[in-house]
């Protein structure tokens, strides 16, 4: 059973892109969880000098495009867990790094770590916000997270893994999964939001009305984000 989860990093307040992208890279590459880095692979990168590449493919991409973005994203991480005893730490590592290769197609530099500190067998996936030729950004759109589950699904089945049958939310599952404390982002309360009232999927507004009021408030509530959002894509001609 495979959960995944993907996640954007952002700068930390008090913090330059330079610590915040070493900080979070040392903890993926902690010898510790790696069995002394060997659980760890990269492409297109060092995994020793990673998160200066990430930085200077970052500082690359403003001086090409001169596009500078509030909140910006530096990285992203997608964590993918295994069931305890189904797979080796090698084969988990295997598996992650065919996972970041469909997902970015060859355009973005990535590391994989594989802890196995823990029961459950776990990925660590980092990879560039930024291509490798420095002119565009990784678009993180509504249905990225369901995008990378159904990728990892379909990986454990080809290696012969259980996976989540109808999960009732996948932008959670490897919290429920592994019991983590991370906290969650503005970002994924609203995805969350969004899922659960789009499976709502009411017969009619009366069928709607019948529902919990608290329900109803929040579905009514996640169709005017639904509609914030797509206007906003749709005005915005830039990368994310």
């Amino acid at each position: 059973m495979a959960t995944t989860r993907i996640m954007s990093m952002h700068i930390n307040k008090g913090k330059t892109i330079a610590q915040c992208l070493k900080a979070r890279l040392d903890y993926v590459k902690n010898p510790d969880k790696t069995e002394q880095g060997k659980l760890i692979s990269a492409y297109a990168c060092a995994p020793e000098t990673a998160d200066q590449e990430f930085l200077l493919n970052r500082n690359a991409y403003i001086a090409k495009t001169g596009r500078r973005i509030r909140n910006e994203v530096i990285a992203y991480q997608v964590r993918q867990s295994f069931q305890p005893g189904e797979v080796t730490p090698e084969e988990a590592n295997k598996i992650g790094y065919e996972l970041a290769s469909r997902l970015l197609n060859g355009d973005f530099a990535f590391l994989v770590a594989t802890h196995d500190d823990h029961a459950h067998i776990h990925n660590h996936i980092v990879f560039s916000a930024v291509s490798l030729d420095c002119t565009r950004k990784f678009k993180d759109v509504l249905r990225s997270g369901k995008v990378v589950a159904e990728l990892s699904d379909s990986l454990c089945r080809e290696h012969r893994l259980s996976i989540v049958e109808n999960p009732q939310d996948k932008t959670v599952s490897y919290d429920k999964w592994q019991g983590s404390s991370a906290r969650i982002t503005s970002r994924d309360t609203i995805r969350m939001m969004i899922d659960s009232a789009l499976r709502m999927q009411p017969d009619g507004f009366d069928a709607l009305m019948n529902n919990n009021p608290v329900s109803v408030l929040r579905f009514l509530l996640i169709r005017v984000i639904i509609c914030f959002v797509i206007c906003t894509v749709r005005r915005c001609s830039f990368d994310i």
